[in-house]
């Protein structure tokens, strides 16, 4: 799903990859089945969609809750979307985290760190996400919601893709 692309589109490619309507499942290409967990959009257009993993039984009882997929709309267009690790390393939700990667081979589970070779990173801590510089690419991170110098061996536990704001 390309970024700014119009909500109305969205709609028709979830609807491609909606496989039960009663319970609201999804299958995307080469992924687990997924459950649409939340929808939400207001008179502006503004708002998304959060889907969980549709088998929680096998996620570890401290990620519960934890979306797989999110994808956020503002002005009736896709703003972001973001991909998130539901799992602890080796335990069975691993098998159905989202396996794409970014430049350099950086995905969920890899170490924060790694991207420091290929980007400068900005931690935000406020948000607590990691932003990566527009070379890279326009991506937010999420670790341990700690600056690097804190805890210098975590983990990438979500990746946002964001627009590019270049005029």
């Amino acid at each position: 799903m390309p970024l700014n692309a119009c909500a109305g589109a969205l709609e028709k490619i979830l609807s491609s990859y909606l496989i039960n309507t009663t319970d609201k499942l999804y299958r995307f290409k080469n992924g687990p089945t997924l459950r649409l967990h939340l929808y939400s959009m207001d008179d502006n257009g503004d708002g998304g969609y959060q889907f969980r993993l549709s088998d929680e039984g096998i996620i570890h009882k401290n990620l519960k809750g934890t979306p797989a997929l999110s994808i956020e709309v503002r002005n009736k267009k896709v703003f972001t979307l973001t991909a998130y690790n539901f799992s602890f390393p080796n335990d069975p939700a691993s098998d159905f985290i989202y396996k794409g990667s970014l430049p350099g081979g950086i995905k969920l589970g890899s170490p924060v760190s790694d991207l420091l070779p290929l980007t400068q990173l900005e931690f935000d801590e406020g948000e607590e996400w990691f932003y990566t510089d527009r070379l890279y690419g326009e991506v937010e991170i999420t670790g341990w919601c700690v600056p690097l110098e804190d805890k210098p061996n975590q983990i990438i536990t979500a990746i946002c893709v964001v627009p590019d704001e270049q005029p």
